[in-house]
């Protein structure tokens, strides 16, 4: 699994499909679902979000760029989606 992290950390910023990413591997899907929540302990969209989130806070925290343009580069589409995941999310 410490290979679908790298691809993962290397990807957030884009769409992730877990069928590609399971093609990259060399797994069946079902199987790297299973395997990622088994050995980390949480999905691979919930650490997709939390990579995000990170970015986006320290994008935040050390740039002058707007909320848009920050959520843009972390794919997310939709400025409010982000503030609303970002709001949520624990400290």
């Amino acid at each position: 699994m410490a290979k679908a992290r790298l691809l993962l950390e290397q990807r957030f910023t884009t769409a992730v499909s877990i069928g590609a990413l399971a093609g990259k591997l060399f797994v069946r899907h079902r199987a790297l679902i299973r395997l990622f929540g088994n050995e980390i302990g949480i999905t691979l969209g919930r650490h997709v979000e939390h990579l995000r989130l990170n970015a986006q806070q320290r994008m935040l925290l050390r740039t002058i760029r707007s909320v848009e343009t920050i959520s843009a580069a972390c794919a997310y589409s939709d400025a409010r989606l982000f503030r609303q995941k970002f709001l949520k999310s624990p400290a």
